[in-house]
């Protein structure tokens, strides 16, 4: 069964990468705003949307300030 939650974990992880507003999303429910909240997934939308060089700049530029 263990197997199976994760499987579910990264196909919402996975929708989650295609979403504009992700804020929007996490109004939506619980299990959503935990997986917005999620460091992993964060990574994997910022990656998505803004490329591997670009999202690790922002990665370093926000953790310093």
């Amino acid at each position: 069964m263990q197997n199976f939650k994760n499987f579910e974990y990264e196909i919402k992880i996975n929708i989650f990468k295609y979403v504009n507003f992700p804020l929007n999303l996490a109004l939506t429910c619980r299990n959503w705003s935990v997986i917005v909240k999620d460091p992993y997934a964060k990574s994997e939308w910022l990656i998505a949307h803004f490329g591997k060089t670009s999202a690790l700049f922002h990665g370093f530029v926000t953790t310093q300030c």
